[in-house]
């Protein structure tokens, strides 16, 4: 005794009807686009470096941006939390330089004011029209980052 159940077995259909043959345009319109992100207004160079145990740091686009030859005289200020560095064109100028390898050396006793060691990576900022790199420890980008002061 041998029977078939129905419900079993799916209907056979020919391969035409499964394939649509009148395709039906939406009348809801076209699907909308993404929204894109805000577009970059500056033409600073960003990087970032480990600070080494003797101050040193280097991103070598940042510093092929800026076209600071080995040797240059350099200026170093500190304001809320971070540093600027500039080309120091005083008579005179200090002792504080590029080296020849191309590095900025932050001087210790502002690594000391930014609380920065040996390891740190820090984000250098590079300002090609006003010739100038900022350099952000750690805990000036937690501040910046959580709210804690304004740009």
């Amino acid at each position: 005794m041998s029977a078939t159940v129905a419900a079993l077995v799916p209907p056979v259909r020919p391969a035409a009807s499964l394939v649509p043959s009148v395709v039906v345009a939406s009348p809801r319109g076209p699907l909308p686009l993404a929204t894109l992100g805000m577009r970059r207004t500056s033409d600073l160079v960003y990087g970032l470096s480990s600070i080494d145990n003797r101050g040193r740091v280097v991103d070598s686009k940042v510093m092929r941006q800026l076209d600071w030859p080995p040797g240059l005289p350099l200026a170093f200020s500190h304001a809320d939390g971070r540093l600027t560095v500039t080309p120091d064109t005083s008579p005179g100028a200090g002792r504080l330089r590029v080296t020849t390898q191309g590095h900025l050396r932050i001087p210790a006793p502002l690594r000391h004011l930014c609380a920065l060691v040996a390891g740190d990576r820090v984000l250098l900022a590079a300002d090609t029209a006003r010739s100038l790199v900022t350099v952000f420890p750690p805990a000036t980008l937690d501040r910046l980052l959580s709210g804690g002061e304004s740009e």
